[in-house]
């Protein structure tokens, strides 16, 4: 018994440095946030401009394009970075050069669209795009994997919180530009569109110098090597347990519902997420033309999209307590359902002001609340099935699920609004509603064991297993 204690003592997460982690995650997040709130506008303008008609389904295909460079470069980042060894890290490179490469192109898409006209200045503007989601595809994947790396597996989800607290900080960050710099100032083509881009650059490299300084991978992995070991010794799953191992025939259906699952709501909340903006901006039919106001136009916009940051920030410790509790299946689904509700209800929405604006604000907070208990607990349940060769091909296995769904969702809520709403963006929230409806059918399938059972075999298996000496503390 001791010994147990023991080695569960040993497993504490070091708040300090998963937090410099997550500065990371705060320039991803951040990153995010002010592209999909501002590139769908400044695209709208430009093809406007230039007489383009059916532009809701370019809009959606361009805004597809950063998913389906993930797709396309997360998979591989992640297994090149498994076998990089420099002296700085295998993930450290390529988010420095990542950010770099971002934070010296960013800037240059609002100064092309507010500078020039025509295809030459759309043709600049999207090379920009392209060049920046490459280099931004590089840093979400080794970012996020630098997290597991330094991570004992029962205490991923636990750093995974403090992560989303984090990143979501930056989130909010981008929200309160949002509102300064709201969807008018984007119509107008006004200078003060750069600002955000400008921030955004500014701020990322801070924060990787933050985390550059504080975090010597190497280091830490050679410090770490012992309690890294011992949580591989503690995971649930067979081949994390030995590596020589196969995946077992229920762990192979519990990945494909879980990555199903991530598809589905991705799929869901993406569209929201990269159409909001056009939503509360453009859509004009929704009892008259959505006006300027305390909680009209561009403010309600861009107050939602710090409401729902907000919530999940609140949600995230609350995460950590309610996993210990009902486990990491309930907590996604009662985290679906916080979002599947108000995404229903949202359907009968005829205007952002008044009463129903504070209704729209109350639903993004459950959403919010709702994300928080997905994003906390979908990674670290995918990493679940990896091992410590191979952390870097399931973080991209993780991003295939959710940036196929990103790639494909706006794209066909694009063709939907052209061809089937007539640019009547009311369809967003049921659109979204059923997707989410999908998800939370198909978590219902995921089968776990009762979180005792994990502990006491964990337990009994470490015992066994672990030597003496190794772990004598």
């Amino acid at each position: 018994m001791q010994k147990e204690e023991n080695m569960e003592n040993t497993l504490k997460l070091n708040t300090k440095r998963t937090i410099y982690i997550a500065l990371g995650f705060f320039a991803v997040l951040m990153f995010w946030q002010v592209f999909n709130f501002y590139v769908p506008l400044i695209l709208r303008v430009m093809l406007m401009d230039m007489g383009v008609e059916n532009f809701n389904t370019i809009i959606g295909m361009i805004m597809s394009i950063d998913n389906l460079f993930a797709l396309l470069f997360i998979p591989l980042i992640g297994i090149l970075s498994d076998r990089t060894k420099t002296r700085i890290g295998k993930r450290m490179p390529y988010i420095i050069c990542g950010v770099a490469l971002t934070v010296l192109i960013f800037p240059f898409i609002p100064v092309l669209f507010m500078l020039g006209s025509g295809w030459g200045a759309f043709g600049g503007a999207l090379a920009m795009m392209a060049i920046v989601l490459i280099a931004m595809s590089i840093v979400r994947t080794t970012a996020v994997a630098l997290v597991p790396d330094v991570t004992p597996k029962p205490l991923r989800p636990k750093a995974n919180a403090y992560v989303n607290f984090i990143g979501y900080i930056g989130a909010i960050l981008a929200g309160g530009i949002a509102m300064i710099v709201h969807a008018d100032l984007v119509k107008d083509q006004s200078a003060m569109v750069l600002i955000p881009f400008i921030a955004v650059s500014l701020i990322m490299v801070l924060m990787i110098a933050l985390l550059f300084r504080n975090v010597k991978e190497n280091k830490v992995l050679a410090e770490m090597e012992a309690e890294l070991e011992l949580g591989e010794k503690m995971a649930e799953t067979e081949a994390a347990k030995r590596p020589d191992r196969k995946l077992t025939r229920q762990d192979k259906i519990n990945l494909a519902i879980i990555l199903g699952s991530i598809f589905l709501w991705f799929f869901a909340f993406n569209a929201v997420e990269t159409f909001w903006s056009t939503y509360g901006g453009y859509t004009d039919n929704l009892t008259g033309e959505v006006i300027g106001g305390v909680l009209g136009g561009g403010s309600l916009v861009g107050l939602a999209v710090i409401v729902l940051p907000v919530t999940s920030l609140i949600t995230f410790p609350f995460v950590i307590w309610l996993n210990k509790k009902i486990g990491q299946k309930w907590s996604v689904i009662m985290g679906i359902s916080l979002m599947l509700v108000p995404m229903s209800l949202l359907i009968l929405a005829t205007s952002l002001e008044g009463i129903q604006g504070f209704f729209v604000l109350l639903a993004f907070a459950s959403c919010g609340a709702g994300w928080a208990m997905i994003n906390v607990n979908s990674f670290p349940m995918v990493m679940n099935y990896a091992n410590k060769n191979n952390k870097g091909k399931f973080t991209g296995i993780y991003y295939v699920a959710s940036m196929s769904a990103q790639t494909l969702t706006t794209v066909i809520a694009g063709l939907f609004a052209d061809y089937v709403f007539n640019d009547d963006w009311r369809f967003l929230f049921p659109y979204a509603a059923i997707f989410m409806a999908g998800a939370l059918v198909l978590m219902l399938f995921y089968k776990r064991k009762q979180q005792t059972e994990v502990i006491a075999e964990e337990a009994k298996a470490a015992t066994e297993e672990i030597d003496d000496e190794k772990f004598n503390f």
